[in-house]
Protein backbone atom coordinates (compact mmCIF):
# COMPACT_ATOMS: atom_id res chain seq x y z
CA UNK A 1 0.00 0.00 0.00
CA UNK A 2 1.36 3.34 -1.26
CA UNK A 3 0.52 6.25 0.97
CA UNK A 4 -0.80 9.40 -1.23
CA UNK A 5 1.48 12.10 -0.65
CA UNK A 6 -1.09 14.14 1.14
CA UNK A 7 -3.46 12.72 3.54
CA UNK A 8 -6.02 15.86 4.23
CA UNK A 9 -6.70 14.60 7.81
CA UNK A 10 -3.59 14.48 9.05
CA UNK A 11 -2.79 17.41 7.71
CA UNK A 12 -5.64 18.77 9.76
CA UNK A 13 -4.40 17.03 12.71
CA UNK A 14 -0.90 18.27 12.35
CA UNK A 15 -2.47 21.87 11.84
CA UNK A 16 -4.00 21.80 14.82
CA UNK A 17 -1.22 20.17 16.74
CA UNK A 18 0.76 23.24 15.47
CA UNK A 19 -2.10 25.81 16.76
CA UNK A 20 -1.97 24.15 20.09
CA UNK A 21 1.62 24.57 20.72
CA UNK A 22 1.75 28.10 19.78
CA UNK A 23 -1.29 29.40 21.85
CA UNK A 24 -0.01 27.56 24.39
CA UNK A 25 3.60 29.40 24.20
CA UNK A 26 1.85 32.34 23.15
CA UNK A 27 -1.30 33.00 25.47
CA UNK A 28 -0.73 29.92 28.44
CA UNK A 29 -4.31 29.79 28.26
CA UNK A 30 -4.88 26.01 28.50
CA UNK A 31 -2.37 24.54 30.87
CA UNK A 32 -3.26 21.24 28.90
CA UNK A 33 -2.85 22.37 25.07
CA UNK A 34 0.83 22.24 24.99
CA UNK A 35 0.90 19.02 26.38
CA UNK A 36 -1.66 17.73 24.55
CA UNK A 37 0.28 18.49 21.42
CA UNK A 38 3.55 17.04 22.15
CA UNK A 39 1.72 14.06 23.11
CA UNK A 40 -0.02 13.79 19.31
CA UNK A 41 3.13 14.87 17.58
CA UNK A 42 5.20 11.72 19.13
CA UNK A 43 2.43 9.04 18.81
CA UNK A 44 2.16 10.94 15.08
CA UNK A 45 5.38 10.94 14.11
CA UNK A 46 5.52 6.97 15.36
CA UNK A 47 2.51 6.50 13.12
CA UNK A 48 3.95 8.02 10.01
CA UNK A 49 7.11 5.94 10.03
CA UNK A 50 5.77 2.87 10.00
CA UNK A 51 2.43 3.72 7.59
CA UNK A 52 5.25 4.97 5.14
CA UNK A 53 7.58 1.54 5.86
CA UNK A 54 7.57 -0.16 2.59
CA UNK A 55 7.10 -3.93 2.50
CA UNK A 56 10.26 -4.87 0.75
CA UNK A 57 14.09 -4.73 2.36
CA UNK A 58 14.14 -1.52 4.74
CA UNK A 59 17.05 0.66 3.75
CA UNK A 60 18.72 2.17 6.91
CA UNK A 61 20.96 4.91 4.93
CA UNK A 62 18.10 5.87 2.49
CA UNK A 63 15.69 6.48 5.41
CA UNK A 64 18.57 8.17 7.33
CA UNK A 65 19.39 10.58 4.65
CA UNK A 66 15.79 11.51 3.91
CA UNK A 67 15.58 12.14 7.27
CA UNK A 68 18.01 14.20 7.74
CA UNK A 69 17.62 16.00 4.54
CA UNK A 70 13.44 16.65 6.14
CA UNK A 71 14.92 17.70 9.27
CA UNK A 72 18.29 19.68 9.69
CA UNK A 73 18.38 22.21 7.51
CA UNK A 74 15.25 24.29 8.86
CA UNK A 75 16.18 23.24 12.24
CA UNK A 76 19.84 24.40 12.47
CA UNK A 77 18.04 27.76 10.73
CA UNK A 78 16.05 27.57 13.83
CA UNK A 79 18.64 27.75 16.22
CA UNK A 80 20.24 30.71 14.42
CA UNK A 81 17.78 32.92 14.17
CA UNK A 82 16.49 32.04 17.62
CA UNK A 83 20.47 33.12 18.89
CA UNK A 84 20.54 36.14 16.75
CA UNK A 85 16.44 37.07 18.08
CA UNK A 86 17.53 36.38 21.79
CA UNK A 87 18.77 40.02 22.11
CA UNK A 88 21.31 38.51 24.61
CA UNK A 89 24.83 40.26 24.09
CA UNK A 90 26.78 37.44 24.77
CA UNK A 91 26.15 35.49 21.99
CA UNK A 92 28.41 36.37 18.74
CA UNK A 93 29.64 34.69 15.99
CA UNK A 94 31.96 32.94 17.64
CA UNK A 95 29.03 30.37 19.11
CA UNK A 96 28.34 29.24 15.26
CA UNK A 97 30.13 26.00 16.17
CA UNK A 98 27.85 25.38 19.73
CA UNK A 99 25.12 25.86 17.12
CA UNK A 100 26.41 23.45 14.83
CA UNK A 101 26.46 20.88 17.64
CA UNK A 102 23.10 21.79 19.51
CA UNK A 103 21.43 21.46 15.58
CA UNK A 104 22.30 17.75 15.88
CA UNK A 105 21.07 16.43 18.57
CA UNK A 106 20.33 20.08 21.20
CA UNK A 107 22.52 20.68 24.48
CA UNK A 108 22.19 23.62 26.78
CA UNK A 109 23.01 25.82 24.29
CA UNK A 110 19.18 26.00 24.18
CA UNK A 111 19.14 27.81 27.18
CA UNK A 112 21.92 29.73 27.13
CA UNK A 113 21.75 31.82 23.67
CA UNK A 114 18.55 31.23 22.14
CA UNK A 115 16.28 33.42 23.57
CA UNK A 116 14.65 29.99 25.77
CA UNK A 117 13.06 29.11 22.44
CA UNK A 118 12.25 25.76 24.72
CA UNK A 119 10.44 24.30 21.90
CA UNK A 120 13.70 23.31 20.42
CA UNK A 121 14.15 20.62 23.74
CA UNK A 122 10.97 18.33 21.06
CA UNK A 123 13.49 18.07 18.55
CA UNK A 124 16.30 16.05 20.47
CA UNK A 125 13.42 13.34 21.36
CA UNK A 126 12.28 13.64 17.31
CA UNK A 127 15.77 12.81 16.60
CA UNK A 128 15.85 9.88 18.88
CA UNK A 129 13.16 8.75 17.84
CA UNK A 130 14.69 8.86 14.06
CA UNK A 131 17.45 7.19 15.37
CA UNK A 132 15.90 3.95 17.11
CA UNK A 133 13.19 3.27 14.15
CA UNK A 134 15.71 1.29 12.21
CA UNK A 135 15.25 -1.05 15.03
CA UNK A 136 11.63 -0.68 15.07
CA UNK A 137 11.33 -1.56 11.35
CA UNK A 138 13.99 -4.54 10.98
CA UNK A 139 12.28 -6.22 14.51
CA UNK A 140 8.64 -5.04 13.46
CA UNK A 141 7.39 -8.43 14.15
CA UNK A 142 8.19 -7.57 17.55
CA UNK A 143 6.75 -4.52 18.17
CA UNK A 144 4.40 -5.58 20.75
CA UNK A 145 6.96 -6.83 22.74
CA UNK A 146 8.79 -3.60 22.17
CA UNK A 147 5.63 -1.59 23.38
CA UNK A 148 5.14 -3.42 26.50
CA UNK A 149 9.27 -3.23 27.89
CA UNK A 150 9.07 0.41 27.02
CA UNK A 151 5.93 1.09 28.90
CA UNK A 152 7.32 -0.69 31.50
CA UNK A 153 10.28 1.25 31.29
CA UNK A 154 8.29 4.49 31.40
CA UNK A 155 6.47 3.17 34.73
CA UNK A 156 9.74 3.02 35.96
CA UNK A 157 11.11 5.96 35.28
CA UNK A 158 8.00 7.18 37.76
CA UNK A 159 9.45 5.50 40.85
CA UNK A 160 12.97 5.56 40.06
CA UNK A 161 13.49 9.28 38.02
CA UNK A 162 12.63 12.43 39.85
CA UNK A 163 8.84 13.35 39.52
CA UNK A 164 7.57 16.18 37.30
CA UNK A 165 9.22 18.36 34.60
CA UNK A 166 11.98 16.08 34.06
CA UNK A 167 9.89 13.39 32.93
CA UNK A 168 7.84 15.60 30.60
CA UNK A 169 11.10 15.26 28.35
CA UNK A 170 12.71 12.39 29.34
CA UNK A 171 13.13 10.17 26.14
CA UNK A 172 12.74 6.73 28.07
CA UNK A 173 9.25 7.93 29.22
CA UNK A 174 8.03 8.98 25.62
CA UNK A 175 9.47 6.17 24.07
CA UNK A 176 6.23 3.75 24.73
CA UNK A 177 4.02 6.73 22.74
CA UNK A 178 6.12 6.41 19.75
CA UNK A 179 6.08 3.17 19.80
CA UNK A 180 2.08 2.96 20.36
CA UNK A 181 1.94 5.02 17.01
CA UNK A 182 4.30 2.43 15.41
CA UNK A 183 1.87 -0.54 16.46
CA UNK A 184 -1.36 1.43 15.41
CA UNK A 185 0.06 1.80 12.16
CA UNK A 186 0.78 -1.79 11.79
CA UNK A 187 -2.60 -2.72 12.96
CA UNK A 188 -4.02 -0.19 10.83
CA UNK A 189 -2.23 -1.77 7.50
CA UNK A 190 -3.90 -5.21 8.50
CA UNK A 191 -7.22 -4.46 9.41
CA UNK A 192 -8.19 -0.73 7.77
CA UNK A 193 -11.58 -1.77 7.00
CA UNK A 194 -12.18 -2.12 11.09
CA UNK A 195 -12.35 1.69 11.02
CA UNK A 196 -16.11 1.61 9.06
CA UNK A 197 -16.69 4.60 11.35
CA UNK A 198 -13.96 6.73 10.97
CA UNK A 199 -15.85 9.89 10.21
CA UNK A 200 -17.49 10.01 13.55
CA UNK A 201 -14.02 9.03 15.21
CA UNK A 202 -11.98 11.40 13.32
CA UNK A 203 -15.19 14.42 14.39
CA UNK A 204 -14.35 13.38 17.86
CA UNK A 205 -11.01 13.07 18.24
CA UNK A 206 -10.94 16.52 16.55
CA UNK A 207 -13.13 17.98 19.24
CA UNK A 208 -11.13 16.54 21.20
CA UNK A 209 -8.14 18.22 19.97
CA UNK A 210 -10.02 21.93 19.78
CA UNK A 211 -11.49 21.31 23.54
CA UNK A 212 -8.06 21.03 24.48
CA UNK A 213 -6.77 23.92 22.71
CA UNK A 214 -9.16 26.49 23.98
CA UNK A 215 -11.01 24.83 26.97
CA UNK A 216 -8.89 22.35 28.54
CA UNK A 217 -7.87 24.76 31.88
CA UNK A 218 -8.83 21.17 34.43
CA UNK A 219 -5.42 20.12 34.14
CA UNK A 220 -3.20 22.02 36.27
CA UNK A 221 0.63 21.45 36.39
CA UNK A 222 1.96 17.98 36.56
CA UNK A 223 -1.00 16.17 36.30
CA UNK A 224 -1.26 16.44 31.76
CA UNK A 225 1.92 14.40 31.96
CA UNK A 226 1.20 11.41 34.49
CA UNK A 227 -0.12 7.52 33.05
CA UNK A 228 -3.50 8.52 34.17
CA UNK A 229 -3.86 10.83 31.86
CA UNK A 230 -1.01 9.83 28.77
CA UNK A 231 -3.28 6.45 28.22
CA UNK A 232 -6.89 7.52 27.07
CA UNK A 233 -4.41 10.74 25.47
CA UNK A 234 -2.34 8.59 23.67
CA UNK A 235 -5.58 5.86 22.83
CA UNK A 236 -7.68 9.17 21.30
CA UNK A 237 -4.50 9.62 19.37
CA UNK A 238 -4.40 6.65 17.31
CA UNK A 239 -7.73 6.28 16.65
CA UNK A 240 -7.82 9.51 15.62
CA UNK A 241 -4.88 9.40 13.03
CA UNK A 242 -5.62 5.87 11.46
CA UNK A 243 -9.35 6.99 11.06
CA UNK A 244 -7.59 10.17 8.95
CA UNK A 245 -5.91 7.75 6.81
CA UNK A 246 -8.80 5.42 6.74
CA UNK A 247 -11.13 8.01 5.08
CA UNK A 248 -8.18 8.88 2.40
CA UNK A 249 -8.35 5.37 1.21
CA UNK A 250 -12.01 4.48 1.64
CA UNK A 251 -13.18 8.00 0.51
CA UNK A 252 -15.53 9.54 3.18
CA UNK A 253 -19.23 9.75 3.06
CA UNK A 254 -21.11 10.90 0.43
CA UNK A 255 -22.88 13.54 3.28
CA UNK A 256 -19.83 15.21 3.58
CA UNK A 257 -18.79 17.37 0.83
CA UNK A 258 -15.25 19.43 1.09
CA UNK A 259 -14.40 21.12 -1.54
CA UNK A 260 -11.22 20.26 -3.56
CA UNK A 261 -10.37 24.28 -2.45
CA UNK A 262 -10.28 23.87 1.28
CA UNK A 263 -8.65 20.13 0.61
CA UNK A 264 -5.58 22.03 -1.37
CA UNK A 265 -5.32 24.97 1.03
CA UNK A 266 -5.11 22.35 4.05
CA UNK A 267 -2.02 20.53 2.25
CA UNK A 268 -0.30 23.43 1.75
CA UNK A 269 -0.80 25.15 5.43
CA UNK A 270 0.50 21.42 7.07
CA UNK A 271 3.82 22.17 5.32
CA UNK A 272 4.11 24.87 7.12
CA UNK A 273 3.70 23.67 10.17
CA UNK A 274 7.75 22.54 11.17
CA UNK A 275 8.54 25.88 10.55
CA UNK A 276 6.04 27.54 12.32
CA UNK A 277 6.77 25.44 15.60
CA UNK A 278 10.02 25.69 15.56
CA UNK A 279 9.90 29.75 15.26
CA UNK A 280 6.74 30.47 17.22
CA UNK A 281 8.98 31.66 19.93
CA UNK A 282 11.62 33.94 18.23
CA UNK A 283 8.83 35.74 15.98
CA UNK A 284 6.69 36.27 19.68
CA UNK A 285 9.95 37.68 21.16
CA UNK A 286 10.76 40.26 17.98
CA UNK A 287 7.03 41.54 18.14
CA UNK A 288 7.24 42.12 21.98
CA UNK A 289 11.50 44.08 21.59
CA UNK A 290 9.90 46.29 18.74
CA UNK A 291 6.09 47.03 20.20
CA UNK A 292 6.06 50.06 22.29
CA UNK A 293 2.58 50.25 22.52
CA UNK A 294 2.47 47.80 25.97
CA UNK A 295 0.51 48.58 28.35
CA UNK A 296 -0.81 46.75 32.33
CA UNK A 297 0.81 43.89 30.99
CA UNK A 298 -1.81 43.19 28.30
CA UNK A 299 -1.15 43.55 24.02
CA UNK A 300 -3.99 44.77 21.92
CA UNK A 301 -5.66 42.50 19.09
CA UNK A 302 -3.49 44.40 16.80
CA UNK A 303 -0.26 43.53 18.28
CA UNK A 304 -1.79 39.29 17.94
CA UNK A 305 -2.96 40.06 14.72
CA UNK A 306 0.47 41.27 13.17
CA UNK A 307 2.44 38.49 15.00
CA UNK A 308 0.01 36.09 13.27
CA UNK A 309 0.49 37.48 10.14
CA UNK A 310 4.20 37.86 10.41
CA UNK A 311 4.86 34.25 11.90
CA UNK A 312 2.65 32.97 8.61
CA UNK A 313 4.84 34.92 6.11
CA UNK A 314 8.48 33.05 7.85
CA UNK A 315 6.69 30.17 7.99
CA UNK A 316 6.19 30.32 3.71
CA UNK A 317 10.16 31.84 3.78
CA UNK A 318 11.72 29.12 5.35
CA UNK A 319 9.74 26.75 4.11
CA UNK A 320 9.56 27.50 0.42
CA UNK A 321 13.31 29.49 0.06
CA UNK A 322 15.50 26.41 3.44
CA UNK A 323 13.73 23.46 3.87
CA UNK A 324 12.34 22.80 0.16
CA UNK A 325 15.49 23.57 -1.73
CA UNK A 326 18.00 22.84 0.84
CA UNK A 327 16.22 19.01 1.71
CA UNK A 328 16.38 18.04 -2.00
CA UNK A 329 19.81 19.59 -2.84
CA UNK A 330 21.07 17.85 0.38
CA UNK A 331 19.08 14.83 -0.08
CA UNK A 332 20.69 14.13 -3.55
CA UNK A 333 24.30 15.23 -2.35
CA UNK A 334 23.94 12.61 0.14
CA UNK A 335 22.24 10.19 -1.79
CA UNK A 336 25.04 10.52 -4.55
CA UNK A 337 28.06 10.45 -1.60
CA UNK A 338 26.65 6.89 -0.49
CA UNK A 339 26.56 5.63 -4.14
CA UNK A 340 29.93 6.53 -5.35
CA UNK A 341 30.99 4.96 -1.51
CA UNK A 342 29.21 1.68 -2.79
CA UNK A 343 30.22 1.37 -6.09
CA UNK A 344 33.90 2.08 -4.56
CA UNK A 345 33.36 -0.82 -2.37
CA UNK A 346 32.68 -3.03 -4.72
CA UNK A 347 35.00 -1.96 -7.35
CA UNK A 348 37.22 -5.71 -7.43
CA UNK A 349 40.58 -5.29 -5.78
CA UNK A 350 43.83 -7.26 -7.91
Amino acid sequence: MKPPAFIPGISLIRIILCLMICLFHWTWRSPAGGGVGVDWFIILSGFLMMFTLKKEKFSISSFYISKFARLWPLLFTAFLLSALLSCKSHFNFNNLVSVLIASFGGNQFVYQYTGDNYPLWYMKIEILMVLCFPLVAYGRKYLLLMLALSFAAALACIFFQEPGKQLYAYFPYRLWQFLAGCYAAQLYKKHARFFSWSPVIFACGTLYLLYQTFIGTFLIGEENISMGFLLPDTLIAVLTISSACSMEKFNAPRFIKIPSGVIHLVNQASLLTYAIFLLHIPVLNFMQYIWTQYRYGTYSPLFWLLSCLLLIVVGIILHYGIEQPCGKWLSSRLKRSFSLLRNYKNIPRY
